[in-house]
């Protein structure tokens, strides 16, 4: 019988996902589906947008059922109806103060 190691556990990453800083989710994603799959939902639960982020609109669309809290800083102009346009099925808090429509 082969036994399956605790950090391939998903229970065991999700927990180990909740203590990991923000900015080190993305790396630790990588290291295998499990963690991938463990540590998605703690990416894109807040997210921040900036201006310059060409990806974003798409990234959170393919992620936005995971998203939380929405910050928006800067101006959205370029992109306001796409970001606008999202749908955020779970979205808890938007705060859309700091930028300009």
């Amino acid at each position: 019988m082969q036994s399956t190691h605790p950090l391939e556990i998903p229970e065991i990453v999700s927990y180990v996902a909740s203590y990991v800083r923000k900015r080190n989710l993305t790396a630790c994603a990588l290291v295998s589906k499990t963690w991938y799959q463990a540590f998605n939902p703690f990416i894109w639960h807040d997210i921040t947008s900036n201006h310059d982020e060409q990806f974003l609109p798409k990234a959170i669309h393919r992620h936005s059922q995971l998203v939380r809290t929405y910050l928006a800083h800067k101006c959205i102009y370029k992109r306001k109806k796409e970001i606008l346009k999202l749908r955020f099925p779970n979205l808890v808090s938007l705060d859309l103060s700091a930028i300009t429509l």
